[in-house]
């Protein structure tokens, strides 16, 4: 298996290219992992809704990502 460590190139371009790059993939790496949580709440809620059928939300009416934020708060 090959190592997880790169070294940073010698030449400035190169180096300065490098980390550009991380820098995006660590930025989508955190846009990713909050819509997945957001994504994991909405789910979370929708369980719980189904498991008590005695409360029947009217139509239209989905509690948004925010407020489930905060309920679980």
């Amino acid at each position: 298996m090959s190592p997880k460590h790169h070294h940073m190139p010698l030449s400035g371009g190169d180096r300065k290219a490098l980390t550009k790059e991380l820098s995006k993939s660590r930025a989508m790496t955190r846009i990713f992992a909050e819509r997945s949580a957001e994504k994991r709440l909405a789910g979370e809620a929708l369980i719980r809704e189904a498991d008590n059928p005695t409360i029947v939300p009217h139509f239209g009416q989905t509690p948004s990502v925010t407020e489930l934020l905060r309920s679980r708060a």
